[in-house]
C-alpha cells in the first residue's frame, strides 16, 4: 500500500508540474510578429514622374501647364501659379491643385511644399490600386476621398498619420493669398517623401 500511495504521488507531481509548465507557456509566449501593415517611412526623396494641373471645377483645365517645371526646378523665387480668381476658394469652388504622378506606387510618408504667400492646402492620395490618373473633374476630384494630412503656411509638409502606398498625389489649394485685385496660388517647390 505505501508502495501505491507514492507511485500515486509521484503521478500527481509529474501532472501537476506538466499542467503548470503547459499552463505557463500559455501565457508568457511572446506573440507572433505581425505581417503586412503600414509601409516604413524611409525619409527617401521620390522623383516626380509628372505634375499636371487639376482644375476639377473650373473651365480651364489648363491651368497655366507651361508652369509646371517652376515647381520642382529647385528655385523657391519661381512657381507655378494658379489663374487669378475674383473669390477665394469656397464660395463657388473649393479649390484648386495639382496631379503628381509618382510614376508607380510608392510608400509616402510626407510632401514638402513651399509657397509664395501663405496658403491653405490639402494633401489627397488615390486609392490603392489605382492603376491611371483621375479625371481632371468633379468625378475624378470625388475619387480622391478624404484628406490624407493638410497645412498653411508657405513651408508647408504635410505629413499623413500613417505612410500612403499611392502612385498619385492630390495637392489641392483650399485659400490663397491675394494677387492683382484677386486670388491666386503660387506653388514654388514641391517635394515628395518616403
Amino acid at each position: 500500500m505505501a508502495l501505491s500511495a507514492v507511485t500515486v504521488g509521484s503521478w500527481q507531481l509529474v501532472e501537476y508540474v506538466n499542467h503548470k509548465d503547459t499552463a505557463t507557456s500559455d501565457h508568457t509566449a511572446p506573440a507572433p510578429a505581425p505581417t503586412g501593415g503600414a509601409p516604413a517611412v524611409t525619409g527617401e526623396k521620390f522623383a516626380i514622374s509628372s505634375i499636371s494641373p487639376f482644375n476639377a471645377y473650373g473651365d480651364n483645365k489648363d491651368e497655366h501647364s507651361s508652369e509646371i517645371p517652376n515647381a520642382t526646378d529647385g528655385n523657391p523665387a519661381t512657381a507655378w501659379t494658379t489663374q487669378r480668381y475674383n473669390d477665394q476658394f469656397g464660395a463657388y469652388r473649393p479649390g484648386t491643385g495639382l496631379l503628381i504622378d509618382l510614376g508607380s506606387a510608392r510608400p509616402v510618408g510626407s510632401v514638402d511644399v513651399q509657397f509664395i504667400g501663405d496658403t491653405k492646402v490639402e494633401l489627397k492620395a488615390a486609392p490603392a490600386g489605382t492603376a491611371s490618373a483621375p479625371n481632371v473633374d468633379e468625378n475624378g476630384f470625388r475619387s480622391f476621398g478624404a484628406p490624407v494630412a493638410s497645412g498653411s503656411g508657405s513651408k508647408v509638409t504635410l505629413k499623413p498619420a500613417a505612410p500612403v502606398t499611392t502612385r498619385y498625389l492630390l495637392l489641392w489649394l483650399t485659400n490663397v493669398p491675394t494677387d492683382d485685385g484677386g486670388y491666386r496660388g503660387k506653388v514654388a517647390e514641391i517635394q515628395v517623401n518616403g
